[in-house]
């Protein structure tokens, strides 16, 4: 039997929701979240993924974050095509994860 315990994350990220709004085809529109260590404890090793290639995610967060300490990682978006794209970021830590929402329309 296989269960899936959520880790609980010690960091926020702000916002929780990115909205691109509508972006040109070919063109670009960068968000930027930021990664907030609310906890007690140092966190390390801060990673971002999950998003479809039309968009980039430039993560500034190279460093451990000390209690208090915030960084922060951008996304880009880029469409190829006309559409609508909901989609969420996955961010994980040696402290947990959590997940920011994200919505853009190509047009």
């Amino acid at each position: 039997m296989l269960i899936d315990l959520a880790i609980a994350a010690y960091f926020t990220l702000v916002p929780a929701t990115l909205n691109f709004g509508v972006v040109p085809v070919g063109s670009m529109a960068v968000r930027t979240v930021t990664v907030l260590n609310n906890s007690d404890e140092t966190i390390s090793d801060i990673q971002a993924g999950g998003l479809p290639i039309s968009f980039q995610i430039m993560n500034h967060c190279i460093a451990a974050l000390e209690p208090g300490e915030s960084c922060t990682i951008d996304i880009a978006f880029r469409p190829f095509a006309d559409g609508i794209e909901r989609t969420a970021m996955r961010v994980t830590s040696s402290s947990g994860r959590m997940n920011v929402s994200v919505f853009a329309q190509a047009d």
